[in-house]
């Protein structure tokens, strides 16, 4: 999603819940990633939210990394 509204959700409540782990889904099965993992997944994804949310609000990176 595109939207500020659901990515500032996502950085609020998604993000610290997966910190606590979290399971990616994929065509082929599924991933488990335990809590003891899960760090720098949800390090990257805030990194990534973060930088879309301030391009959508006129920040200059425009999503780029």
């Amino acid at each position: 999603m595109h939207d500020p509204q659901w990515i500032s959700y996502d950085l609020a409540k998604k993000v610290p819940d997966m910190r606590r782990g979290f399971r990616i889904e994929t065509n082929y099965g599924e991933i488990d990633i335990s809590e003891a993992d899960a760090k720098p997944f949800a390090d990257l994804v805030e990194h990534l939210l973060a930088k879309k949310l301030k391009a959508l609000q006129g920040g200059t990176d425009h999503g780029r990394p």
